[in-house]
């Protein structure tokens, strides 16, 4: 990745997209790497013949097979996104505190978890 300028962070914020993650469960006709960057001409996203230059990207995204009639908004949405960043803007907030939020529901059904084990062991040697 150095090598070629290409942030070294690029295959596990991939990874960590929702394209990376089905393809982790073995979704086999989720995007790759080479879906939407390509195999021979890979540019970088400020090169305007790059698939991932910003000017191009709905028509990229609205391959066939992937989201015919992708709107330009939609488009422009971050793909390689850090999880742990922290955000300015609204969406990277509000997905703090989601995060925050299943973190929270996560600890209690295992407090819970226990607490029921621990009653079930008592009503049965009472």
């Amino acid at each position: 990745m150095k090598k070629y300028g290409v942030p070294e962070d690029r295959i596990q914020t991939f990874i960590e997209s929702f394209h990376g993650i089905a393809i982790g469960y073995g979704d086999k006709a989720e995007a790759d790497c080479t879906d939407c960057h390509g195999v021979h001409n890979i540019l970088p996203a400020s090169d305007a013949r790059s698939t991932v230059h910003a000017a191009n990207l709905s028509k990229t995204c609205a391959r066939p097979g992937c989201h015919p009639g992708m709107s330009e908004k939609i488009a422009q949405a971050t793909i390689h996104r850090r999880s742990g960043s922290r955000g300015t803007g609204t969406s990277s907030v509000i997905i703090g505190w989601l995060r925050w939020a299943l973190l929270l529901v996560l600890a209690m059904t295992a407090v819970w978890f226990v607490f029921e084990l621990i009653a079930r062991r008592r009503r049965k040697n009472a």
